[in-house]
């Protein structure tokens, strides 16, 4: 008999992961405790901290006005990359990518060959 997790397979695996690093990288940068890191992330979106935690885990996705706060707190306080912000936008469906990425961090300089 094969035992059954107490959480199903969670749908939102690649979001979660990602906002798991935004959440590792912020504690880590300000010295905070998860506890810490999760009511801040929770304050600044207007949600509980479970709920970062249910995002974290990949159980729920967030909505696309608070996909732009993470993706700010990202780019503001935990010194992520352009590359994980477009990680996260795409595994989030969010529909104004480029619109975002280049308020936050520019347009991208391309190079002539």
């Amino acid at each position: 008999m094969t035992r059954r997790s107490r959480y199903p397979q969670t749908e939102y695996t690649a979001s979660g992961k990602l906002i798991a690093r935004l959440t590792h990288s912020l504690a880590k940068i300000n010295d905070w405790t998860m506890e810490q890191t999760m009511s801040y992330i929770g304050k600044q979106t207007n949600k509980s901290s479970d709920m970062v935690y249910r995002w974290q885990q990949g159980r729920s996705l967030p909505k696309p006005e608070t996909i732009e706060k993470l993706a700010e707190i990202g780019f503001t306080n935990a010194d992520l990359s352009r590359e994980w912000c477009e990680e996260l936008l795409d595994a989030t469906n969010y529909t104004n990518t480029a619109n975002l990425i280049n308020k936050l961090w520019g347009p991208k300089e391309l190079l002539d060959i």
